[in-house]
């Protein structure tokens, strides 16, 4: 239903209301008439010309009365039947929502959640970026994950890639290898972070050589989806947190980082991301 109509409706009940509050005045007045001025000893010629006005008043009064009520209680099983319209239109568009697995939007990177939400799964951990910057927010949840018997596989742009001279434009890096140098840096602390804590064989890295679309936090109940924004890194802008009780989204995503991860290439935590 429309605004407009529910605005239409809320003004003729309170327009109800109104002409219902009038006739019960005109009504109380006229029984005023017919009997207070006889009791209260009022000389003539008032009290005659009184019950005359009162006899008049009393009848439309109720008249009135009976009519609005009965207005009123038509008014009533439309308002009704318009509320129901509304809930039902309001649960179908909730209803959507939910089946599209949309959870949450953050203005910027969720990076506390993201991190305990990670450090609660049990069977995989997945992470799609051009660069994990502040990576320390996720590696205890990762490490926790990967003890509770959980796989972490991570895919990073390609540094050798042409993406990274076009991302870094993007932001605003003049440096034209200021991506390729952030993405190095970046995979040898994934390199330390896994050896220092012995977890190696639970974390796989991949290269991936493709145009990045979104970023991905994901978990077996959440997926946060971010997007490579123009003028700002990607945990600058907003994120969505996707349920995996919506199969849309989450399908899509997953689809996605398949593909990408069938297509990259395995980075050696020995040998860096020159030996690809």
């Amino acid at each position: 239903m429309s605004i407009d109509n529910n605005t239409s409706v809320l003004y003729s009940a309170l327009e109800a209301s109104k002409t219902l509050i009038a006739a019960l005045t005109v009504a109380v007045i006229g029984l005023c008439l017919l009997f207070l001025p006889a009791a209260f000893g009022v000389p003539a010629p008032w009290p005659e010309m009184s019950r005359t006005l009162g006899g008049v008043l009393l009848p439309s009064g109720v008249i009135g009365l009976i009519y609005e009520l009965a207005l009123k209680k038509a008014l009533m099983n439309e308002i009704r039947f318009d509320l129901r319209e509304i809930i039902q239109s309001e649960n179908s568009t909730f209803m959507k929502l939910a089946a599209s697995g949309i959870d949450a939007v953050y203005p910027t990177f969720p990076s506390d959640e993201v991190g305990k939400q990670l450090a609660e799964s049990t069977t995989y951990v997945r992470v799609l970026q051009t660069w994990i910057p502040d990576i320390c927010h996720i590696e205890q949840g990762m490490l926790l994950a990967v003890g509770r018997g959980a796989k972490a596989q991570i895919l990073i742009l390609d540094p050798k890639s042409p993406q990274c001279l076009y991302r870094g434009r993007d932001i605003g890096y003049s440096d034209e290898v200021y991506i390729s140098n952030a993405i190095q840096a970046n995979l040898g602390e994934i390199e330390r972070f896994a050896i220092k804590n012995k977890i190696t064989e639970s974390v796989e890295v991949r290269l991936y050589d493709s145009t990045p679309t979104i970023s991905m936090y994901s978990c077996e109940k959440y997926s946060y989806i971010g997007w490579f924004w123009l003028s700002q890194q990607c945990v600058q802008g907003a994120f969505l947190k996707i349920s995996r009780k919506g199969d849309v989204l989450a399908s899509a995503f997953d689809t996605h980082f398949n593909n990408l991860w069938q297509k990259s290439v395995p980075y050696d935590f020995k040998r860096g991301a020159d030996s690809n």
